[in-house]
């Protein structure tokens, strides 16, 4: 398996999501982007585990059986208010949870 590096948020969850499953991975490769993993699953180096956001469309395949998930915020500074895109964006974000 080419992987993010241990200790990284995204690797720990998918560390324990194998733990949970029973599976034990054989990480071959550690890297800091999911463009390097990318790369190197086209290399047929391994297999990769990254976000769907980081893939063209119709790229890659989906977990069978749930999703991994991981919760992410949204921060700004309190005191500045957000510009008209800002706000709407932010809006749309949250109104996805």
């Amino acid at each position: 398996m080419v992987a993010f590096e241990a200790g990284s948020a995204v690797r720990t969850l998918i560390d324990a999501a194998a733990s949970e499953a029973g599976v034990s991975l054989e990480v071959v490769m550690e890297l800091r982007s999911i463009e390097s993993i990318v790369q190197m699953v086209n290399a047929d180096i391994g297999v990769g585990f990254v976000s769907k956001f980081g893939l063209p469309d119709k790229a890659g395949l989906g977990a069978r059986g749930g999703n991994l998930t991981r919760r992410l915020g949204v921060i700004r500074r309190s005191d500045r208010f957000p510009s008209p895109a800002v706000g709407a964006f932010e809006r749309a974000l949250l109104s996805q949870i």
